[in-house]
């Protein structure tokens, strides 16, 4: 079964499309497809302007937001990567999160 699994992701990496990219990368999340989800943000990365104006961004926005956050880190890491954040850093819970976010003081920009 997995041979199968692998052999869809292959099929799908080499036909990506900027319409389907969005759909592609939530079944990707969805079914655990990492090596399809890296290729797929990678793709999104590249097109991210025609990405942005079809219907699958759309529904990737109501359904299934965590993944915008996922495509962000990887433009960030891809235009800054000495300050990309450690593997599994986006993946805390919120709660960490708030505490460490809170305990820094922003600057005021006048």
């Amino acid at each position: 079964m997995e041979r199968l699994k692998a052999m869809c992701e292959e099929e799908l990496v080499e036909h990506l499309t900027v319409e389907a990219a969005c759909d592609i990368l939530s079944l990707a999340d969805i079914h655990s497809a990492e090596q399809l989800k890296a290729h797929t943000l990678d793709f999104i990365m590249l097109h991210a302007q025609e990405v942005c104006e079809t219907e699958g961004y759309e529904r990737l926005v109501r359904h299934r937001p965590h993944l915008l956050n996922e495509c962000f880190r990887t433009i960030a890491c891809q235009q800054l990567p000495l300050r990309c954040p450690a593997p599994g850093a986006c993946n805390s819970n919120a709660s960490s999160n708030s505490n460490s976010s809170s305990s820094r003081k922003r600057p005021r920009h006048s």
